[in-house]
């Protein structure tokens, strides 16, 4: 829902390249929503977040191989500006969209009312500057109106302002309440604001179409701080958000608590690449928070679309007794997901998959298939490298592995290393042949597959 309260054709930011810089950071401050708490609470998280309090689990997410696909999918769910061509994104149920769609319309709103504020309230060439006094008001895109006041400087271009919109619509949903806007630096040599905080105290979303049941009360603070160049390449937006939303149908609440994008994209008018980092706490009304941080900054490959990364990270998701989840680019079509659900710093469940097919529940309709990799013949003294990982399963469930020694020459006492991975390893002590036997479990069915390793003397 980006109003566009005040028309301004003569700015740069109306480029195709700059409304793409905006919903890039608006598709990362809603791409992680998912669960979380633990530590602080929702007390003191709600603090930045209006009067609209979280009402649902509190305690630290129980991340476990029955949840760990639907965290993800909870938590990555794309850009709102590439739903249409985003699987993971129009597939999500409501409770899952609604949280990043709700912030993606927000953090939009930082660049549009910003900008129609400043525009409505600029003098004429010429006028003694003065800080004025904004009483505007505008309609919205397809109906309803949105009411500014509050000071404005004309030679700093700074102000504050209060926002209220009444039955404000953009096509999706009609938007009822207030808000505050205050922008604290000014770039005036791009025109532009590089500092705006808007607060949304308790905000009412409906949505036009009754079948897509969206009604929630949003409390929200959105900090946006842009930072150029001199040549403006590269450009970073950073954004920081504590956002509350609970949904009147169904009773769902999710949390943003300081949780930070930057994204740093190649060039300013017309990126087409994007690097983004994020720290932060989310939760979700059933599983409780997560703190999810990158390690390395995420590669996104291209912009317009934006779709998924292709390097980069992983990113990873921590919840109680120190129990994470990981997701790892593979390229931009498939991701790794890997969950350590005893804390202990080892990954024991993995599967790779389309980014597309991250999703909610469990399923049990295929077994998985084992496949422990091909045959191999090594020179006795050398380590055999077991590889695992091009098994996988229909369903898309995390997957165990086990290894074992099926069969050896007579005499020998090689071991295998790390036999609960992917990547196990044995160091055959005897020429002759390794029969290794791999079984892969998906909380339902189980498949075995084998691999021989010749050893020469």
């Amino acid at each position: 829902m980006e109003h566009k309260i005040h028309e301004v054709t003569s700015r740069a930011r109306v480029t195709s390249g700059m409304r793409t810089m905006q919903w890039v950071a608006a598709g990362f401050m809603a791409t992680f929503i998912l669960s979380g708490c633990g530590g602080g609470g929702a007390d003191d998280a709600g603090a930045d977040a209006g009067s609209v309090e979280y009402n649902g689990n509190t305690l630290a997410a129980d991340i476990t191989d029955a949840n760990a696909n639907e965290i993800a999918n909870e938590t990555f769910t794309g850009s709102d500006a590439a739903n249409a061509s985003n699987p993971t994104f129009a597939a999500n149920t409501s409770k899952n969209r609604n949280s990043a769609f709700v912030a993606s319309k927000l953090l939009g709103h930082v660049d549009s009312l910003s900008n129609a504020v400043k525009e409505s309230s600029a003098v004429p060439a010429g006028t003694p500057s003065a800080v004025l006094n904004v009483d505007y008001s505008d309609t919205c895109p397809v109906g309803g109106s949105v009411r500014f006041s509050g000071t404005f400087d004309d030679v700093t271009r700074l102000g504050s302002w209060t926002l209220s919109f009444t039955d404000c619509s953009d096509g999706d949903v009609v938007v009822d309440g207030s808000a505050s806007l205050t922008a604290n630096a000014y770039n005036a040599t791009i025109d532009e604001y590089t500092d705006v905080i808007l607060t949304y105290d308790n905000l009412h979303f409906v949505s036009v179409d009754p079948a897509d049941r969206i009604d929630w009360q949003v409390g929200a603070n959105l900090h946006v701080e842009q930072i150029y160049t001199g040549d403006l390449n590269p450009f970073t937006k950073i954004a920081t958000i504590n956002l509350t939303l609970n949904e009147n149908v169904g009773g769902a609440s999710y949390k943003y608590e300081n949780y930070v994008t930057e994204v740093e994209f190649d060039q300013y008018l017309t990126p087409s690449t994007a690097d983004v980092s994020v720290s932060g706490r989310l939760y979700h009304y059933l599983h409780g928070f997560v703190d999810v941080e990158t390690t390395t900054p995420l590669h996104y490959p291209s912009v317009e679309p934006l779709l998924y990364p292709e390097s980069g990270g992983p990113l990873i998701y921590t919840g109680e007794s120190n129990k994470k989840l990981r997701l790892t680019p593979v390229d931009a079509t498939l991701v790794t997901v890997e969950a350590d659900t005893d804390g202990d710093g080892f990954y024991e469940y993995s599967i790779t998959l389309p980014w597309a097919a991250l999703k909610d529940d469990r399923v049990n309709n295929n077994a998985p298939v084992a496949n422990a990799g091909s045959d191999a013949t090594i020179a006795l003294g050398e380590t055999a490298q077991l590889n695992g990982s091009q098994s996988s399963d229909a369903d898309y469930n995390l997957i165990t592995f086990a290894w074992t020694v099926a069969d050896q020459p007579a005499g020998s006492n090689a071991g295998l290393a790390g036999s609960d991975s992917a990547n196990a390893t044995i160091t055959p002590d005897m020429a002759g042949d390794y029969t290794l036997e791999l079984l892969v479990y998906d909380g339902w069915f189980s498949n075995v597959d084998t691999v021989t390793i010749t050893v020469t003397p």
